[in-house]
């Protein structure tokens, strides 16, 4: 997704499809190329906001939130903006810390069921293979095959985020762009590429900008 404001006067930002970030006094609305609201900063950050809520309810609204931004950062990715996620218990009883949901998505043209799993711990850990390097993670993205028949594969699409994924809204734009060019990497087939990933969060968006270090190092 490529944003542009050429002027810098327009108070937008819209791609070639004109599907277009808003700016207001207050925040900034998305729309999608019909014309149609996909979310708000106001109700982003109304669904980040833990105040009075359940921990069932928190862990929904972070999902449904995550969901969102994918729409809002990839508008290849199509899907109900009104969709909540439905409750995943195969998945979900595989990790006590980690809560699945499943969203349906459209992209070219096929119908997609994308797993966003929320983890209660603030961030997670992984060991390079070949460095043995520590680092710390606050989102993946991995994908199953969904049969071996020997037809074209379908690919099972999961991103696993941390609760330092969601620590603020521009947070979250960033994790959920970074994901997604992952996201489709995979789907079309490719290696997932990091530097393909960071081009993402470093294009220049003007309110968003790039707000954290996915190679920070764990402390030994």
């Amino acid at each position: 997704m490529k944003f542009i404001d050429p002027t810098g006067l327009q108070g937008k930002m819209c791609d070639a499809n004109n599907v277009c970030i808003i700016f207001t006094e207050n925040g900034w609305i998305a729309k999608n190329a019909n014309g149609d609201t996909i979310t708000t900063s106001e109700e982003i950050e109304k669904l980040l906001d833990k105040t009075g809520k359940s921990d069932e309810e928190i862990i929904e609204h972070q999902a449904r939130a995550a969901y969102l931004m994918l729409l809002v950062t990839h508008p290849e990715i199509e899907g109900d903006p009104t969709q909540k996620g439905v409750l995943n218990e195969v998945l979900s009883g595989l990790d006590e810390n980690t809560t699945w949901f499943d969203f349906t998505v459209t992209i070219d043209g096929k119908e997609q069921t994308i797993h966003i799993g929320i983890d209660t711990r603030s961030f997670g850990i992984q060991i390079d293979p070949i460095t043995g390097r520590k680092r710390t993670v606050i989102a993946t993205c991995s994908y199953d095959y969904l049969n071996d028949t020997g037809e074209i594969p379908t690919y099972e699409i999961r991103i696993h985020l941390y609760q330092d994924a969601f620590s603020s809204v521009t947070m979250l734009f960033h994790i959920m762009g970074h994901e997604g060019v992952h996201m489709l990497d995979y789907l079309a087939g490719r290696n997932p590429s990091e530097r393909t990933a960071f081009a993402w969060n470093t294009a220049p968006y003007a309110i968003f900008l790039f707000p954290f270090d996915y190679e920070a190092p764990v402390p030994t």
